[in-house]
């Protein structure tokens, strides 16, 4: 009896859903059938590039100068033996943070502890960048992108190139970050 009360216009929603499903049922499919054909390509592409890695015999400061040049990796070098490798330091992102320049050169740099203190060109003046400080640390790394070494600066100095880009504008020469 519970059947025959069924309200008809429920009995009707329900004989229209089933066709919508069809679409959604074949995009899984699909999705599937791309998955199934992608990942073991990609799996075995992977394991040739490390195939290849491994019949390199390639040492991580090699690799460093291939990928990144001569001078990135000599400013590296530069730094790591300029910080202990128990000190931390600030990181100051100098180019466009598209390019990752922050997470390479504290990679490169590890296990040194970065404290972010973010891009210079948000940093406007020594007193904002001190409100901004959460440690106490003394050196400062500013990072670019696209094959540009980084720089190291003492905590104090790079203050006081930030006051003076202030002072004269931000198109001053010479400042953090500039090609000096």
């Amino acid at each position: 009896m519970r059947a025959e009360s069924r309200h008809p216009s429920r009995a009707r929603f329900a004989t229209r859903a089933r066709p919508g499903r069809v679409p959604a049922m074949a995009a899984a499919g699909l999705l599937g059938l791309y998955l199934a054909v992608a990942v073991p390509k990609g799996l075995w592409r992977a394991g040739g590039e490390v195939a290849d890695a491994v019949d390199d015999h390639e040492s991580p400061d090699q690799a460093r100068r291939r990928l990144f040049g001569d001078s990135y990796t000599d400013a590296i070098d530069e730094i790591r033996r300029a910080l202990p490798a128990g000190e931390g330091y600030l990181m100051v992102e100098g180019g466009s943070g598209m390019l990752g320049g922050t997470y390479w050169v504290r990679y490169d740099l590890a296990p040194r502890r970065a404290v972010y203190l973010g891009r210079l060109n948000e940093l406007t003046s020594a007193q904002q960048v001190r409100r901004r400080l959460v440690a106490n640390l003394r050196h400062v790394v500013v990072a670019f992108g696209s094959h540009k070494p980084p720089r190291l600066y003492d905590r104090f100095r790079f203050l006081q190139e930030i006051d003076r880009r202030a002072r004269a504008g931000s198109a001053v020469r010479g400042g953090p970050g500039s090609d000096r």
